[in-house]
């Protein structure tokens, strides 16, 4: 069944992109020759081959993310590692939950545009609800099995994670299970709202199961740029709408900025040294 909703789309996505590298012209093969030309003349007025074709349209769309990736072969290469600062506080690790945790971010900055898109997001959950309860279950083992604490965030109040972890999952451990339908809600209302063909909504989840799961430690840093991604391709119903969402994030980083600058603190280990609030 999920085959026959992707393999159509995957086929078409296929054949654009090879059009777009390819034009109509570089599709022939050869060119036509005139009559009674014959050997070694003839054979030189071929064209390119095809996949020599491919290459040479698609090297100027290429090249750019070629000189990104060897820039960052490079940079493990030299630095030893993708670690910069203690690799013993960020080593590689299985942690699921990432996903979810990213799926509670989205949803709580998107904010604004589920609750305007509620009636829908309703109807979506109903018309999936055997993969809601699949998905939920699911969720709810890995969250029982796979729930991992990194000791930095149960250390560092200068960070908002900090204070979720503590006062949400830590204070009332059965929070972390009730949250799991949420987190699929927000999933549920991610996937019905990007503007993009269902295989390339799972190759960028793919992607972002690489960038997250691999991390121990709960930071928002992680979530910013797969944010940005995920919100460029969302569903605008009206302009109007913009207005709320811009005016919530003012909030945030109005808040943020207040505690920053004008409410420092210092901890009793380091009595002399002036720590800030920060995202």
């Amino acid at each position: 069944m999920a085959w026959k909703v992707i393999g159509p789309e995957l086929t078409n996505w296929l054949r654009h992109t090879l059009n777009l590298v390819v034009s109509g012209s570089l599709l022939k093969n050869e060119t036509p020759t005139k009559s009674g030309k014959k050997g070694k003349k003839a054979r030189k007025e071929k064209t390119t081959p095809l996949y020599s074709a491919c290459v040479m349209k698609a090297s100027p769309v290429l090249m750019p993310q070629a000189l990104v990736v060897s820039a960052f072969i490079m940079f493990v290469c030299i630095n030893q590692g993708i670690v910069v600062g203690d690799r013993s506080a960020h080593q590689a690790t299985i942690n699921i939950p990432q996903i979810f945790y990213f799926a509670f971010f989205m949803g709580f900055m998107l904010l604004p545009l589920i609750l305007v898109s509620l009636p829908d997001l309703v109807r979506s959950i109903f018309r999936g609800y055997r993969e809601f309860i699949i998905l939920t279950i699911l969720g709810l083992v890995v969250v029982h099995f796979n729930t991992i604490v990194h000791p930095y965030l149960l250390a560092d109040n200068r960070h908002y994670t900090f204070y979720i972890w503590k006062r949400l999952y830590e204070w009332y451990p059965i929070t972390r299970y009730l949250l799991v339908p949420v987190y699929v809600t927000i999933w549920f209302w991610l996937w019905y709202n990007m503007r993009m063909e269902h295989f390339v909504k799972i190759y960028l989840f793919g992607c972002l199961c690489v960038i997250l799961i691999p991390q121990k430690l709960l930071e928002y840093r992680y979530f910013i740029i797969p944010y940005f991604f995920v919100r460029m391709e969302l569903q605008l119903y009206e302009w109007k709408h913009l207005i709320p969402e811009v005016t919530f994030y003012l909030i945030i980083n109005c808040f943020t900025l207040y505690q920053f600058l004008l409410n420092p603190f210092v901890w009793d280990h380091e009595p002399y040294v002036i720590q800030r609030f920060m995202w």
